[in-house]
């Protein structure tokens, strides 16, 4: 073979969308893994995981979340189930004295096994909102940058405050 240089080590690195990963200390967290988990949820229709900035982590996940109809119903009837059903989503345990229904008991027992068997600490939610709709693009794809922004607004007005994760009970 004329020409022939022998191999080549040449290493072309094609780094993903950087910008979706969530850095949490020196860990990522793959949003794509925790809005899979998220989907599964019997309350969740769909769902987008974004950074929320954090001066002692770096970035901690926040999650958008649109709920189906039935629950959005339960949640327009009585504002606290809306908190109820932030908590089981989060992975926070519902004490027995706080399960009004055998519905939310489940649910919280969905939420305890699957999330917390499926995650580690690192990957808690420190937080989630609720949304009408997950903003996308006329392909389907989830338009982060949209939703981080709202979330900074959010941040900035006090209307949202970040749970660390560890400190759930």
């Amino acid at each position: 073979m004329r020409g022939f240089q022998g191999l080549c080590y040449s290493y072309d690195v094609f780094p993903g969308p950087a910008s979706a990963d969530i850095r949490h200390d020196v860990r990522t967290v793959a949003p794509a893994e925790l809005e899979g988990l998220l989907l599964n949820h019997p309350d969740v229709v769909d769902v987008c995981v974004v950074g929320a900035p954090d001066s002692y982590s770096g970035e901690l996940p926040f999650a958008f979340v649109t709920l189906n109809e039935a629950t959005r119903a339960r949640v327009a009837k009585d504002l606290a189930e809306t908190q109820r059903i932030r908590e089981v989503i989060m992975k926070v345990r519902v004490s027995p004295a706080r399960a009004t229904t055998d519905h939310e008991w489940r649910l919280t027992d969905f939420a305890l096994q699957y999330v917390a068997e499926n995650t580690t600490q690192y990957k808690w939610l420190a937080g989630v909102e609720f949304v009408d709709t997950v903003p996308k693009n006329p392909s389907g794809k989830l338009l982060r940058r949209l939703l981080r922004d709202k979330l900074g607004e959010l941040m900035k007005e006090g209307k949202v405050t970040l749970v660390q994760p560890g400190t759930q009970s």
